[in-house]
């Protein structure tokens, strides 16, 4: 199959409406041709969150020539490259991109704007593909628009912690709050940036959350109220996973999903492109 028929009929497999609930606008939306030329025959799909220089090398070594990444590829929201001509990183870049002859095509938008799971029922792709990662339909207490909050059977927050750590192919797992106890309700709060985090402070105290999962995460606001939670003896932790490794398994899932969407014979394959964070200790 060409390249931009591929991209086309995944198109259609998602709701396409902005947060105004309009079309997706084709010129204006981050979903782009992010490199190369779509009208190449697709000799197979590498799915990432972000298209790093070493999952472009693997692409070219497992020989596919298409990657859907979720994030940006060249470090800026809509991928603007003039300013970029004599960056050596970027050079390197493209050497490889060209070397493969790589098309790059963000699934940003179209993915957060709902995947279709039956006939009547669209989900934000990306948190609906963590629930099924981490088998947690069946604790899911908020709406399927949009998966964010569960109540998992009790454990203990060490068992929890090792079960992130696992599941999202984490080197380790910054924690705010309380370090032990037992917990059950789980909240992704997305991005925790300083903007009207009072209403995540708020949801928080009124549903009983005992550990949030964070994308983003300042300083201030919702961290110094779990801070202050758990000193009270609230049973309050953030783990703070980071923006690309809690989406990443969002795309991880995106590889079942494509394999049931284009149903021909393209080989698919998930590529990680693995924590970002290493941890240096004075010990």
């Amino acid at each position: 199959m060409i390249i931009e028929d591929i991209i086309s009929i995944i198109k259609e497999n998602y709701l396409g409406l902005n947060r105004q609930n309009e079309p997706i606008d084709k010129k204006t939306t981050r979903d782009q041709i992010l490199y190369g030329n779509p009208k190449e025959e697709c000799k197979g799909i590498v799915i990432t969150c972000f298209a790093s220089i070493d999952v472009i090398k693997e692409a070219i070594k497992q020989k596919k020539n298409l990657i859907i990444c979720h994030e940006a590829l060249f470090w800026n929201s809509g991928d603007h490259q003039g300013w970029l001509t004599d960056n050596s990183a970027y050079k390197e870049k493209i050497k490889y991109l060209n070397e493969g002859n790589i098309v790059v095509w963000r699934n940003h938008d179209y993915i957060h704007s709902g995947m279709k799971i039956d006939s009547k029922q669209y989900s934000d792709g990306i948190f609906y593909g963590i629930m099924k990662e981490l088998k947690w339909e069946p604790y899911l207490i908020s709406e399927m628009a949009k998966p964010l909050v569960y109540e998992i059977p009790e454990i203990s927050l060490e068992e929890l912690s090792a079960f992130i750590i696992d599941k999202f192919n984490l080197k380790g797992l910054r924690v705010i709050g309380s370090k032990t106890g037992k917990v059950k309700r789980i909240y992704f709060t997305e991005h925790v940036m300083g903007r009207n985090d009072q209403q995540k402070i708020t949801f928080v105290n009124d549903n009983c959350i005992d550990v949030m999962i964070s994308m983003e995460l300042v300083d201030y606001t919702l961290s110094e109220y779990v801070r202050d939670a758990s000193m009270a003896g609230q049973q309050k932790s953030i783990f703070c996973i980071g923006h690309f490794n809690t989406e990443e398994l969002g795309m991880k899932y995106l590889e079942k999903a494509l394999k049931n969407i284009l149903k021909q014979k393209i080989d698919i394959k998930f590529v990680s492109s693995c924590d970002m964070f290493d941890y240096m200790s004075s010990d």
